[in-house]
């Protein structure tokens, strides 16, 4: 009888102490492991990330469906004649409606944001020479640049999203990348969307995006959206009486009528100079 007993509660005895054995070590991780997750905000734009005793392991500051992402294994690149120089971040504060980070080197990257748009600026001390910085991003969607420009446009649930850096920016995509061109110590750069996905000149964008037309872009190029929608309807005005395929039709007939209602503000300029009337 207490024998059977004996072997009826002889698991508890092992058990038990391995049970209080896990207890122990989980607390004991808990209290050194030194990892804290965080999240602030500063009106649509929020930081937040996992910083341990080395440092940060992943920042992200931007919006939920776009956002620059640094990381133990993706930093900020600064490149100057064709080297490259990974920095990382080491602290971040916000200051009124702006958030900064503060990178090695005295290295600063600052983010304001209202109603949609998100005005970035990269700042270098005086004495640091590069030509481009190389900044990752993270994405819901799909980053799409377009063909030739500093333009990418973002498929987002709040609807599409424009990237824009100066001119000579460009994109990588895997992993979805932003390379700023550099001006002395500065660089900047924006993300912007309209109100819903109902924006006329986004909806151009993304469609443009999807496009990408090389004839459409012409050689070199435009800067600016402007220039973009400007070129992509001079290519369909051109070659009129030729059949298109839909989504350059979609895209050279938002662009007119982006032109007409331009137009309308300086005497037709804008449209004259498309039509030749």
């Amino acid at each position: 009888m207490r024998s059977a007993q004996r072997k009826r509660l002889s698991p508890l005895y092992v058990l038990i102490p391995v049970l209080y054995t896990a207890v122990i070590f989980a607390l004991v991780y808990v209290q050194f492991s030194g990892t804290e997750r965080f999240s602030v905000s500063s009106g649509q734009l929020t930081a937040s990330g996992v910083r341990g005793n080395a440092g940060f392991e992943r920042l992200r500051v931007g919006w939920d469906d776009l956002a620059v992402l640094f990381s133990t294994d993706r930093p900020l690149n600064l490149v100057a004649a064709g080297a490259t120089t990974a920095i990382s971040v080491i602290d971040y504060e916000v200051r009124g409606d702006t958030i900064r980070l503060n990178f090695e080197g005295q290295v600063t990257l600052d983010v304001a944001g209202d109603r949609g748009r998100a005005d970035w600026s990269l700042s270098l001390p005086d004495a640091a020479t590069a030509d481009r910085a190389i900044l990752p991003l993270d994405t819901t969607g799909s980053l799409e640049p377009l063909w030739r420009t500093p333009l990418a446009v973002v498929a987002g649930p709040s609807g599409p999203t424009v990237v824009e850096g100066v001119e000579g920016t460009s994109f990588l995509l895997a992993p979805p990348a932003l390379s700023l061109q550099l001006a002395g110590a500065n660089g900047s750069f924006r993300f912007e969307r309209g109100r819903g996905s109902d924006s006329p000149r986004l909806a151009w964008l993304q469609r443009a995006a999807a496009l990408s037309a090389p004839d459409a872009a012409g050689a070199g190029g435009p800067p600016t959206v402007a220039e973009y929608e400007r070129t992509v309807a001079e290519a369909w005005l051109s070659r009129r009486q030729l059949p298109l395929p839909a989504t350059e039709m979609a895209a050279a007939a938002t662009a007119l009528g982006l032109a007409a209602s331009a137009a309308a503000d300086d005497g037709g300029g804008p449209l004259r100079a498309l039509t030749g009337e």
